[in-house]
């Protein structure tokens, strides 16, 4: 029984210890230093990178449409058949990274509608599909 209580004080005074030593870790300094959060790096420097999805049906447009963006100095990661996936219209969606990239993304190909489908894990500010009907730009 006498371990039992001693056991227990031990536990509670480990308790209070950590429970003070996080109170004052979280504490504001007080020599004037400045708690910054870390954030993303600025964007506008970085490499836009796209995929583009071919959902026209026109064999070879995803394979040609990586150039114009390479040219326009957008970074093509990927490129291929968008799959069962068919907009009825080509459309750039803007992944969550970079509003201002998909737009650009969007200009430099002609494309009128962008949709914001944010998709974190895909490590990509833009998605183009190129649906029915899409022209590359001359």
């Amino acid at each position: 029984m006498k371990f039992r209580v001693a056991g227990l004080l031990l536990t509670s005074a480990l308790v209070l210890v950590l429970l003070g030593s996080l109170f004052l870790g979280l504490r504001a300094p007080e020599d004037g230093w400045e708690l910054i959060a870390a954030g993303a790096p600025p964007v506008e420097d970085a490499r836009v990178r796209v995929e583009v999805l071919n959902a026209a049906g026109v064999a070879g447009l995803a394979r040609e449409t990586p150039e114009l963006l390479r040219a326009a100095g957008f970074d093509v990661v990927y490129y291929g058949n968008a799959g069962s996936r068919v907009p009825d219209s080509t459309v750039v969606l803007d992944r969550g990274r970079n509003t201002e990239a998909a737009i650009r993304v969007a200009a430099a190909l002609g494309i009128e509608h962008i949709l914001l489908e944010p998709d974190t894990a895909l490590y990509l500010e833009a998605t183009v599909i190129l649906g029915p009907g899409f022209q590359t730009p001359e």
